[in-house]
């Protein structure tokens, strides 16, 4: 399990809900000595960090800890509120926010991000798991076809979003292929706030054979939560989803990959 010091590196992490809960099971790594989690493999956005828990207290930097988070963001806008978010948390002495590109960075050139062992990927989405709470069928935003659209309108909707759903897959399944080729990372958690098929199974299986040659096996994360990846092909019930409707809150997609030698 990761321990209390490891360098994580968080690659798209604003507004940095996820950065800090992660800064939160790192803080209570160091307290305890190990890595805070519990031997089930529990996992949440930030499952290569345990499953610790802690309130605002456990935010502060232990001083046997030596390990620390990267928080990445390329949006400036963006940034400031990842920046606000940590500061808030109290974690400001474990995130070290970066205004930057994360697929900018070769890790074999920096020595910093050659010491990286755990990365949480939660790139841009569709964010389709999450329009019932920012209310768009309710502001008629076009989440859909409305009924009143033609036929050609509804086709013509249906494949613009297609397109965008393929672009984002497109640059997801690079950051994941990034991710997983830092020479010391030994976790790497891809996750979406997406319900498609094509950002979250597809992106997965396109992976898997490099996964494999660099050492990496899916694990089951979370594992008493019923939900499990569509059987797409094998190791799919290793894979997290959320479905907005049946478990009444946000739709949510997660896969857990681990260096065999870290099983």
């Amino acid at each position: 399990r990761p321990g209390k010091d490891w360098v994580l590196l968080d690659a798209c992490s604003a507004p940095g809900n996820k950065t800090t809960q992660l800064a939160a099971h790192l803080a209570a790594a160091s307290s305890t000595g190990g890595s805070g989690g519990n031997d089930d493999g529990e996992a949440s956005g930030a499952a290569m960090a345990g499953n610790g828990g802690g309130g605002d207290d456990r935010y502060g930097h232990h001083p046997s800890s030596s390990g620390k988070i990267i928080a990445f963001d390329l949006d400036p806008i963006r940034f400031k509120r990842l920046c606000k978010n940590v500061s808030h948390c109290g974690a400001d002495k474990i995130v070290s926010p970066e205004l930057r590109d994360f697929l900018s960075v070769d890790p074999r050139e920096e020595a910093r991000f050659g010491e990286v062992r755990g990365i949480l990927l939660d790139p841009s989405c569709s964010g389709s798991g999450t329009v019932h709470s920012r209310g768009d069928t309710l502001l008629n935003l076009n989440v859909s076809p409305s009924a009143s659209a033609s036929s050609s309108q509804k086709k013509e909707m249906t494949e613009a979003e297609k397109r965008r759903v393929d672009t984002l897959a497109a640059f997801q399944e690079k950051c994941l292929r990034h991710a997983l080729n830092f020479p010391r990372v030994e976790r790497v958690v891809y996750s979406t706030c997406s319900i498609h098929v094509r950002e979250n199974e597809m992106v997965v299986a396109s992976v898997l054979a490099e996964a494999e040659r660099l050492g990496f096996a899916l694990h089951r994360a979370l594992p008493q939560w019923p939900r499990r990846g569509f059987p797409l092909f094998d190791g799919c019930e290793k894979l997290v989803r959320v479905n907005p409707n049946k478990d009444k809150t946000d739709g949510f997609f997660l896969a857990l990959f681990v260096k065999k030698c870290d099983q």
